[in-house]
């Protein structure tokens, strides 16, 4: 059985491309993205606030 010697290694290796796009508009890009996740938290948190309410409502309706 004859071995197989690894292949040889390279002696240049490949980057990947820079990144074009300026700090700036990473910077708010970020930003606006926080935003909307924000901005989605506090509505989410409004809803269960709201379905929190009219559970306790509708509790209180039958019990009396």
């Amino acid at each position: 059985m004859k071995e197989e010697a690894p292949p040889p290694a390279n002696k240049y290796t490949v980057r990947p491309p820079k990144d074009l796009r300026s700090k700036y508009e990473l910077k708010m890009e970020e930003r606006r993205m926080k935003q909307l996740a924000d901005e989605e938290e506090e509505l989410r948190k409004a809803e269960a606030e709201r379905l929190r309410v009219c559970v306790f409502l509708y509790t209180f309706a039958i019990s009396v």
